[in-house]
């Protein structure tokens, strides 16, 4: 696919209160981007989970034989926590001068679509029941299970967001590095491997079911190919 342009416009209010943001540091841009997907995106996350876990229902049980013989994995949990460094990587990476609008583009498009997520959250609740399955080790393993199972109610099943994310997030920066010839064969490996193991992780620290790696990434698939990608860039593959 050849170069082209821009297919989609950043939301009005960006240019009404944010005119001169082209001009900013760098630092400043991606904190702009970071700060942007935290009050839209991991706030609204909190209060649909909880909304969810207060409603205490689940419309239906879509767990599978293995996803109980798939054993607790205490290391995946740093996995699990390293999806979270992948926003502000993104955000750094889209503050680059010459990427910023497609950024934002993409910020915004993203956000939208995890909105979407958030709905089925709230409308159909899954709990997930895989919990009992966790050892809670000494040490930092068993410290940061505690503290998700106190933060993250368990109805926030299908799709992943862990999932659905790294993988959204994992296809914008191979679309921009790619199309500036910036995507070599070890660059590429180390970022498919790693959001592998971050999907892994979902299901190894007990987290979610199989059928929530599947949904989310199927959600990605389908978003990317028909609403994200041309919205943002036109990469050549």
């Amino acid at each position: 696919m050849e170069g082209g342009a821009i297919e989609s416009r950043n939301w009005s209010l960006f240019d009404r209160f944010f005119p001169n943001r082209l001009e900013w540091a760098r630092w400043k841009y991606a904190g702009f981007l970071l700060l942007f997907f935290c009050i839209f995106a991991a706030i609204p996350y909190t209060v649909s989970n909880h909304i969810a876990a207060w409603r205490g229902v689940s419309v239906g049980n879509i767990e599978i034989w293995l996803d109980r013989e798939i054993p607790f994995t205490s290391w995946a949990i740093i996995f699990y926590i390293a999806y979270y460094i992948y926003i502000p990587v993104v955000a750094w990476i889209g503050a680059a001068s010459h990427r910023r609008e497609e950024a934002l583009v993409f910020f915004q498009r993203f956000i939208g679509l995890t909105w979407g997520v958030f709905v089925i959250f709230i409308i159909l609740p899954v709990e997930v029941t895989l919990r009992d399955q966790v050892v809670f080790e000494p040490g930092f393993f068993g410290w940061f299970m505690t503290d998700l199972h106190a933060a993250d109610p368990p109805f926030n099943s299908w799709p992943s967001l862990h999932v659905f994310q790294s993988f959204m997030m994992l296809l914008v920066v191979r679309a921009w590095f790619m199309n500036e010839d910036k995507w070599p064969m070890a660059l590429a490996v180390i970022a498919w491997v790693t959001t592998a193991l971050i999907w892994f992780s979902t299901v190894g620290i007990k987290q979610h079911y199989l059928f929530d790696i599947v949904s989310g990434l199927a959600v990605t698939a389908i978003a990317w190919h028909y609403w994200i990608r041309f919205a943002i860039i036109q990469t050549k593959h």
